[in-house]
């Protein structure tokens, strides 16, 4: 993947993508956010993706998989507006089709359309509920209604679908990893840290784990303890955006804005544009004299 061309997609909210890429081999590829949950597909993942589902929607244009993966590379690639009508197609072939509600509402996220979003959420969510009643011992379904009831602030109600997933897998890294999302969305900070610890302690190589952690210790004031976690999500991350930015928030509070500066620009260089003015808010700190460290 190249960096310089990244427009990042948080996959973490996402249960994981499965797609089949068109070839003579009909060869199979999987991304799991659950074991690779610091992912960030650029534009030429994107591109794959949508050439692939290109090739399947020849071979048959009612594939409601493929129709999904091309509408999730336009979302991807920033083009909102053409990432809805194969979702919508996706959604009227098969109208349990979870995860394209999901990504149809994160489409009208962007698109400034609230209530669009949060009514394809409750679709999603009731679409997970049907699942889980056919499969009750499926850990990841209870993970995705949680993620829904996450973006919609349905913070209990996540945090209950994630223990239910944590009691079927203890060693879900994952389950632990977005548990402790809700609690820090709650302000638990501490019940969050101690999700985050144990996503670490199952997955030392889980970056986001280390993020969310360093966001709760920051929230905390504990700026030293979430330096030294965003150092590490960015050792086993070297492109993450988020932990650039976030890092560069801390040194600024700390005004160690010659640091600051240099995540920001890190920032932008792997697809967090919408930074460009903080971080000219620290270049002209610094050029009026504020403290270089």
């Amino acid at each position: 993947m190249s960096g310089n061309s990244a427009r990042p997609i948080n996959l973490r909210e996402s249960q994981g993508i499965v797609m089949r890429r068109a070839s003579q081999e009909q060869q199979t590829f999987t991304v799991n956010s659950s074991s690779s949950t610091n992912m960030f597909l650029d534009t030429e993942d994107a591109e794959i993706i949508a050439e692939a589902s290109r090739l399947l929607l020849q071979r048959d244009s009612n594939d409601a998989d493929a129709l999904y993966y091309q509408g999730f590379a336009s979302l991807v690639l920033g083009e909102y507006s053409a990432a809805l009508e194969p979702l919508n197609q996706a959604l009227t072939i098969r109208p349990d089709f979870s995860q394209a509600y999901i990504t149809r509402a994160i489409v009208y996220f962007n698109q400034g359309l609230g209530e669009l979003a949060i009514g394809d959420f409750d679709l999603a969510i009731a679409s997970y509920t049907r699942a889980i009643e056919q499969k009750p011992s499926d850990g990841s379904l209870y993970i995705a209604r949680g993620g829904a009831y996450t973006f919609q602030g349905r913070y209990e109600e996540a945090i209950a679908d994630f223990t239910q997933a944590i009691a079927i897998n203890p060693q879900d890294a994952f389950a632990y990893g977005t548990r402790g999302d809700a609690h820090s969305a709650q302000g638990s900070y501490e019940a969050a840290i101690a999700d985050y610890n144990q996503a670490i302690t199952i997955d030392p190589q889980h970056p986001f784990a280390y993020s969310s952690r360093a966001n709760a210790h920051s929230a905390q004031g504990n700026y030293e303890a979430a330096i030294a976690d965003y150092d590490q999500a960015i050792t086993i991350a070297p492109q993450d955006p988020f932990a650039y930015y976030n890092r560069g928030l801390v040194y600024r509070g700390l005004e160690r804005y010659s640091d600051a500066l240099s995540d920001l620009d890190r920032a932008i260089e792997f697809g967090l544009p919408e930074v460009q003015p903080e971080r000219d808010q620290v270049e002209e700190i610094i050029r009026r004299g504020g403290a270089t460290r």
